[in-house]
């Protein structure tokens, strides 16, 4: 069953509006309304102010939804893995073919480059747009917290990896670069 399904039952079964459920959950009834229509999916707190709120376990609220959160979780972080993939190979591959074109073409081979560099951007374009568009953060709490894992081990804030690939891609990029320009002027 979805969780769509379970809020409004659970929400007519008490006798709420979409008004009174969202003044009890601090959000708006707009939110209510998109949770049951499927547009939008509650984060695991709300999730377990619901079960509290409803007298229902976590289980009960988001039974049937779990195999699909699961799932999801699975296919978007392959999905993110293939782009950030691409991402990585095309800004290595710009790296390297600028040190190709400052050497041996003229300034019409920079448009190879320019094509490798807007690759890698759209595959940065494409994780961001995953992470925004799923709620991949708060499948993965829901999913830890019904295995009996910690949910502070999944964290939605930018942790020391994240700053360093902010950090680290492009001064690679600037490296791989620099020794490409190099390299090929030795040739």
């Amino acid at each position: 069953m979805k969780i769509s399904t379970q809020i409004r039952k659970y929400r007519q079964r008490d006798g709420y509006s979409q008004e009174e459920l969202a003044h009890k959950l601090y959000v708006s009834r707009q939110t209510i309304s998109n949770w049951e229509n499927s547009h939008s999916y509650p984060d695991i707190q709300t999730l377990l102010m619901m079960s509290v709120l409803f007298d229902v376990s976590l289980d009960n609220l988001v039974r049937g939804d779990m195999d699909m959160m699961k799932n999801e979780v699975l296919k978007q972080k392959n999905a993110m893995n293939f782009w950030s993939w691409t991402m990585v190979g095309a800004y290595f591959a710009t790296a390297v073919l600028m040190g190709v074109v400052l050497n041996f073409m003229n300034i019409w081979g920079i448009i190879l480059p320019i094509c490798t560099f807007g690759i890698a951007l759209l595959g940065a374009i494409k994780v961001e747009r995953i992470k925004k568009t799923h709620a991949l953060g708060t499948y993965e709490k829901i999913v830890a917290f019904s295995e009996g894992r910690p949910t502070e081990e999944i964290s939605t804030k930018k942790g020391w990896k994240d700053v360093m690939s902010l950090v680290g891609v492009p001064l690679a990029f600037i490296i791989i670069m620099l020794l490409s320009v190099y390299l090929f002027s030795l040739i």
